[in-house]
Parts: structure tokens; C-alpha cells; sequence
């Protein structure tokens, strides 16, 4: 029986909240867990038991960044992009760092045809993980002109320099 399947409904609660260990009783997951577990089932396809997961980790631990990020993915992948910047934007104000966050946030910014906020995004996420590389790939608007990026500087400041 594989240790990750979700509980039928009545039979231990909602969808992920509950995992089964191979050997002894039941157990409930742990934050980490669940967030882990909401992300396998976001990548089986299986949206609505992952956002289900990801409503009752944020209910507990509202700005658990990671959380939000991949809810904001999820958001887009059932139609909802503005939702899904929303909770995106949310989690790199918890946790600015995070190409990843950028990288997603271009791509639903793109989707949503904001070219140039994606274009700035995707540069972002180039100045922190070392790299412009995605600053031309896909673009069909926006200023001609490429920023750089100097000296590893944090992609978000809250004053002027």
C-alpha cells in the first residue's frame, strides 16, 4: 500500500491530511509534510486535493512562504492568474530571494499579458541565480533596452539607493 495515498473521504479526513505509515497507525503530517505531499499531488495532476492541502498548511501558518508559491502555481494552473500572482507576490514579500518565485511570477505575468512586469521579473530571477537568461525568452513586447544586474544586488529594495 503506498504510504503517500490520500484517505477516502470519511475515512480519516479530508484528502493528505492523514498518511499511513507501511507498519502501525495513522499519523497526521507534519507542516513540512503536507507541503511536500501537496506538491505530489499538484505534480500528479490531482489540483483539487492539493488545494485543498494548501488552504488548510496556510490556514495554520499563513505565511509559510513556500506554500503560497506553489498555491499561486496551482492558482494558474486552474484558471485563476491573478489569484495566483496574488499569493506569488505574497510569498516573495515573505521571502524575496527566490528565483524560483520570479521565474513562476514571469510566466503568469506573461500569461496574463503584462509583458513588461514579466520581463522584470524574469530579470530578477536572473540577478539572483547568477544569470539573465530568461530576460529574452518568450518576448514579444516591452522596452528594447535590458537592465543589468550589478553586483548580485537584492532584486526588491524598500528606499531608494
Amino acid at each position: 500500500q503506498d504510504p503517500l495515498a490520500p484517505h477516502p473521504a470519511g475515512e480519516g479526513g479530508l484528502p493528505g491530511c492523514i498518511m499511513e505509515q507501511p507498519e502501525g497507525p495513522t499519523r497526521e503530517l507534519t507542516i513540512d509534510e503536507a507541503v511536500s505531499f501537496a506538491i505530489a499531488l499538484q505534480k500528479s495532476g490531482q489540483l483539487a486535493g492539493a488545494q485543498e492541502l494548501y488552504r488548510r498548511v496556510l490556514d495554520a501558518a499563513p505565511e509559510r512562504a513556500d506554500a503560497l508559491h506553489y498555491s499561486g502555481v496551482l492558482a494558474h494552473q486552474q484558471g485563476r492568474s491573478d489569484e495566483g500572482i496574488g499569493l506569488i507576490e505574497r510569498s516573495l514579500a515573505l521571502v524575496p530571494d527566490q528565483a524560483d518565485c520570479y521565474s513562476n511570477l514571469g510566466i503568469l505575468l506573461q500569461s496574463t499579458g503584462r509583458l513588461d512586469a514579466a520581463n522584470t521579473s524574469f530579470f530578477r530571477d536572473g540577478c539572483i541565480d547568477g544569470s539573465a537568461r530568461r530576460w529574452s525568452s518568450g518576448r514579444s513586447g516591452g522596452s528594447s533596452t535590458r537592465p543589468r544586474c550589478s553586483s548580485r544586488r537584492p532584486a526588491i529594495t524598500t528606499a531608494p539607493d
